[in-house]
């Protein structure tokens, strides 16, 4: 039996011997973390509803050290949040408990089996609470990640889609992009321009509408930007679509873990991924009409052929099974579904709004102090005439020399990590189109990068800090003072000319990870 609900039947247990003793793992767990991790977990088992403050706590990962190339060991500050975000000890627990159980779904008899049937089938349902979608209309299939939600989407739709215009955002990541790129061609998929500062424009998109009345098939945006941290205003969009007669995909990829969201409200598709959930890997949802993602009659043939996706098999014919089970070829992931199943549930207890006000405080007063301490040796990504949109934590910018140079985005990132234990992202983050546009790089400039055997010199780049309602004030400070030593060209030269790599072998020993 669960821990907390020992302590929910028996509230005199807690705190004695024998709790002592069950929760030894998790002490371990927490290791060195704060008093305050122990108070949320203990929380937590007594079954209280946890906060926001109460979830920063349980952080997989807090405490993990690293050595500077001067040799000092210090504590690793996570600013690449939009990459990949770290577990909840919550999760950690749940997925370590499903496995002592773990099985195939669907396929067997024994209580294994059936216990990991339920499982998986709870976390699907979880998955169209987690986004507002009426299961009477809505299905979720389990996909590898996003990328592998959207590309089954673009070949699910293919009839659908065969004769219309898509119509995407160029705010977008690649992985929304290039399916519908590849599959139907550039002349079919249109991309829906931004603002000068950076946003959607929303009147490029009604003109489109307007231009391919008629045709337009389906619109696809993303709810958070993965560059600039934008909201795009859902609400408008779904309008605007809704009267068009297109269906609607919207990329939930970077805004799942902050932003609540509500498929009933005229969304017809989404896709997100756990490891941007603070669950354990890619493993993400693919929510959308059933009706839409169901096998379509004559030579249907679902994105991925194999196990599971059948109802029978002849000789002779094939039967393809509904949706989601058309989606789900192979053997599926259950404790990854397990996993993102516990971490949607525990944000949606602590309160998604209270979730995203508070990451967006912190990204307006981190932008602010940004400005005030660097002055013009900063370039912020997504401003216009000094007004900064509404976004969730992800900052990206340009750092300029003392004497207005541009300090390549490599040397920034290598910088921060190895004489400050900081991690950022550089490069084009997966969004090329979008950072061509922000940087006011032409197509025919853009073009010179790329070579006509298909390799690449160099992309648009720039630097990205992204974090979360997790960071604390004191990790933003220690990142903002890092980046004022980094733009000063004394410390970078002698940094950079003394450089040397920190052993990945000796991070391994320091935090008492695997080394295979």
């Amino acid at each position: 039996m669960e821990l907390h609900r020992i302590i929910r039947k028996n509230p005199s247990l807690y705190g004695n011997q024998l709790i002592q003793q069950v929760g030894l793992r998790w002490n371990q767990m927490l290791g060195t973390q704060k008093a305050e991790a122990r108070l949320a977990f203990y929380k937590m088992l007594r079954g209280e509803r946890l906060t926001p403050a109460d979830l920063s706590h349980l952080i997989v990962g807090k405490d993990t050290l690293v050595e500077l190339t001067d040799g000092r060991v210090v504590r690793f500050r996570d600013f690449d949040y939009t990459a990949t975000k770290p577990v909840f000890l919550p999760v950690l627990r749940a997925m370590e408990d499903f496995l002592r159980a773990k099985h195939n779904t669907h396929r067997g008899a024994g209580q294994k089996s059936m216990y990991a049937t339920e499982m998986k089938e709870a976390a699907r349902a979880m998955a169209l609470r987690f986004c507002g979608a009426n299961p009477a209309q809505f299905g979720a299939a389990a996909v590898a990640n996003t990328t592998d939600g959207v590309n089954k989407l673009a070949r699910q739709l293919k009839e659908y889609l065969s004769d219309g215009i898509i119509l995407v955002s160029a705010i977008s990541h690649h992985s929304t992009q290039l399916p519908f790129r590849a599959l139907y061609g550039n002349d079919r998929v249109k991309l829906i321009e931004i603002n000068a500062d950076g946003s959607l424009d929303l009147n490029h998109l009604r003109y489109l509408l307007k231009e391919h009345e008629g045709r337009v098939r389906l619109v696809c945006v993303e709810s958070v930007s993965n560059v600039t941290g934008f909201i795009n205003p859902l609400d408008r969009i779904i309008e605007m679509t809704a009267g068009s007669g297109a269906k609607l995909f919207v990329d939930h990829a970077q805004g799942a873990a902050s932003m609540p969201i509500r498929m009933d409200d005229g969304i017809d598709f989404l896709a997100f991924s756990g490891h941007k959930l603070y669950a354990t890997g890619g493993t993400g949802f693919l929510v959308g009409l059933k009706d839409m993602l169901n096998p379509r009659p004559g030579d249907y043939v679902p994105p991925v052929i194999g196990g599971g996706t059948v109802r029978g098999v002849t000789r002779e014919i094939i039967s393809w099974d509904f949706f989601p089970h058309n989606l789900e070829g192979g053997s599926p992931n259950p404790e990854g579904e397990v996993a993102l199943a516990t971490a949607m549930k525990l944000l949606l207890e602590a309160d998604l709004s209270e979730i995203a006000n508070i990451e967006n405080i912190k990204a307006a007063h981190t932008l602010t102090a940004l400005k005030k301490e660097l002055g013009e040796q900063i370039e912020i990504l997504g401003e216009n005439d000094g007004f900064l949109l509404p976004r969730m934590g992800v900052i990206t910018f340009n750092l300029y020399s003392e004497d207005g140079k541009k300090i390549p985005s490599i040397s920034v990132g290598n910088i921060l990590a190895r004489a400050f234990g900081i991690g950022i992202r550089t490069g084009c983050f997966c969004a090329g189109p979008y950072m061509q546009s922000l940087l006011g790089m032409s197509e025919e400039k853009a073009r010179r990068f790329v070579k006509q055997d298909g390799s690449c010199d160099a992309t648009p780049h720039a630097n990205r800090v992204s974090f979360s309602f997790t960071t604390s004030d004191e990790d933003l400070a220690y990142l903002i003072s890092a980046l004022k030593q980094t733009a000063r060209d004394d410390l970078r030269e002698r940094f950079l000319a003394s450089n040397t790599s920190p052993s990945i072998r000796n991070f391994a020993e320091l935090n008492n990870l695997p080394w295979i």
